[in-house]
């Protein structure tokens, strides 16, 4: 986008930013139906959203008067399948449809970047389907293992480091078994961990304690 075109005083205090429509407890409001054929743009809108400005704990962003704004919100991966035809192939509905839910979405943080739909020339839009080609991520997963309550019983998350594999170490933001520092933080600290292992001629364990498995 361009940063003369749009009021970016919102990111003074902050490069990140948790949204939620009229300051409203997202609690409060009704989940959404992912099992439709289409989501309501509106509807994903009004969800808590996740506004970031890239770059700018960097200074990514104040070189060229160019900026980089992140939107995320959730999305289920089973509600976009549908569209995969194969690996980055998608029906012809899908960039029609994705397109109406960014644009809602852009719509809805206007009031908090003022300007900010006049100011965009370039827009790029992923989904779990996205995330699952590009990244190889399983369902398109972003964010590790599951963050169902359920599935989380330990008080502390775990470390996945070890393999049965002699000289096999796992690296990433799945090898603990919850992040504790954001996705991008925690795989850099698997990596420290692993390239440690490694210096310190870690054996092998007996096996891998899959987060969730009963």
């Amino acid at each position: 986008m361009d940063a003369g075109k749009a009021d970016l005083s919102a990111f003074k205090k902050a490069s990140r930013l948790i949204y939620r429509r009229n300051g409203e407890n997202i609690q409060e409001r009704e989940s959404l139906n992912w099992n439709v054929q289409e989501i309501d743009p509106d509807a994903l809108a009004g969800q808590e959203l996740e506004v970031s400005l890239w770059g700018k704990d960097w200074r990514g962003n104040s070189s060229d008067g160019k900026a980089v704004i992140v939107i995320r919100a959730e999305a289920e991966y089973n509600h976009f399948a549908k569209y995969r035809l194969g690996w980055r192939q998608r029906s012809l509905e899908y960039q029609g449809y994705k397109t109406r839910l960014a644009q809602a979405l852009i719509q809805e943080i206007d009031h908090l970047i003022p300007g900010l739909g006049k100011a965009i020339f370039l827009m790029d839009v992923a989904t779990p389907l996205t995330f699952e080609d590009q990244g190889g991520r399983s369902g398109g997963a972003v964010a590790g293992w599951s963050w169902d309550y359920d599935d989380f019983r330990d008080d502390q998350p775990k470390e996945l480091i070890g393999t049965p594999i002699k000289g096999l170490y796992m690296a990433g933001y799945q090898a603990f078994s919850a992040l504790f520092m954001g996705g991008v933080p925690t795989a850099m600290e698997s990596g420290k961990r692993a390239a440690k292992a490694v210096l310190q001629g870690m054996g092998p364990i007996e096996k891998i304690s899959i987060p969730g498995a009963r």
